[in-house]
């Protein structure tokens, strides 16, 4: 039994080295034209949530995280929009790796999305991976998804704003303390509960308003 786990883990060690190979190969013909490949296998099935299909997507945005470019971070918001939750969690790693060299490209790939609609799902995802990334521009570019017109996107990004503690986003916020719709978000139980908007953003601008307080004279 010892010397056939020996074995497979050779096979595992030796595909993998494989696969490295490849990657490197498909790099190194034309980045332009591997790009554009990758590009339309995910867009061929970013719908699919099969385990198959999320194997494939998956494996896009890991090669996608060790590159770089605009094209690379446009790449890695389509595939944000993956029905699979996994597919978009290996996104979201994806995004956040172009940004540790080059947070300013990323920002604008995620500025130039918020202004299309039709990724609804991306742009639940987008506002927590701004303020992760924590750019001087991310709140300004999640204040416009405050706009969209699905709740639970703009319940995303007045969380997301909370979590980002710039005083200057509340300015946007106040637009929207009439907004008598709804949006499902999760609660410190990680208990799927129905809020209003403008309960969340009567939240926010409290914590805001304490963020633009000095520690020493808060109370």
């Amino acid at each position: 039994m010892a010397n056939d786990a020996k074995t497979l883990l050779a096979q595992v060690f030796e595909r993998d080295r494989g696969l490295a190979d490849a990657v490197t190969a498909l790099l190194a013909v034309d980045r332009a034209a591997a790009l554009a490949a990758l590009g339309a296998a995910a867009d061929e099935e970013r719908e699919d949530d099969s385990e198959g299909a999320e194997r494939r997507l998956v494996r896009i945005a890991a090669i996608v995280s060790d590159l770089d470019g605009r094209a690379s971070a446009d790449l890695a918001l389509r595939l944000l929009d993956a029905r699979s939750p996994i597919v978009r969690a290996a996104a979201g790693e994806a995004l956040l790796d172009l940004a540790v060299d080059d947070p300013g490209t990323v920002i604008d790939a995620a500025g130039a999305m918020v202004l299309r609609t039709g990724r609804p799902r991306a742009s639940r995802e987008l506002p927590y991976l701004l303020a992760e990334i924590g750019h001087r521009r991310s709140p300004e570019v999640t204040a416009r998804l405050l706009g969209h017109e699905d709740p639970s996107v703009v319940a995303a990004a007045v969380e997301a704003l909370v979590l980002m503690g710039d005083p200057a986003a509340a300015s946007a916020l106040r637009k929207l303390t009439g907004d008598t719709r709804v949006a499902t978000v999760t609660d410190e139980d990680d208990a799927e509960v129905t809020v209003p908007i403008a309960a969340l953003v009567e939240d926010a601008l409290v914590e805001l308003g304490r963020a633009a307080v000095p520690p020493g004279r808060r109370r």
